[in-house]
């Protein structure tokens, strides 16, 4: 059968609403978030395949925050000393072999710092091998 590479993008659920890391009341700061698992149907692990980008939106409310982002344990970002900004999209490429078909876990942590962080909607592009169940293609 014929299969074609297309780009597609995989959302993190529950990622749509701000969330504040750390999280309130102060006096039982939680320091991290862990998202809901999510897939990357047909992804496409080959050596000549793009690799996947992680897209979110940021916003730093205090001067040196720190953060740091897992994906299935694996660290993707890691900035330190962070200096305040209103909301801004970050991205990052997924190093090979990170990601998976299925149960994509995200963590998002503020480690070692007193400020606070906002984060949101959190999304992974990446390439994709579709069968085309024999549709002959020129």
């Amino acid at each position: 059968m014929a299969t074609i590479t297309i780009a597609r993008f995989a959302i993190v659920p529950n990622s749509d609403e701000n969330i504040i890391i750390p999280k309130r009341p102060p006096d039982l700061p939680v320091n991290d978030h862990h998202f809901d698992p999510f897939n990357a149907p047909d992804l496409d692990t080959g050596t000549n395949s793009a690799p996947p980008i992680l897209f979110f939106k940021i916003e730093v409310r205090n001067d040196n925050t720190n953060l740091q982002v897992l994906i299935n344990g694996r660290e993707i970002v890691n900035k330190q000393n962070l200096i305040p900004a209103k909301a801004n999209t970050f991205q990052e490429i997924i190093g090979r072999g990170v990601l998976k078909e299925t149960g994509n876990l995200v963590d998002v942590i503020n480690f070692n710092s007193a400020g606070s962080i906002v984060v949101s909607d959190f999304f992974v592009l990446y390439q994709a091998k579709v069968n085309l169940g024999g549709v002959i293609v020129p």
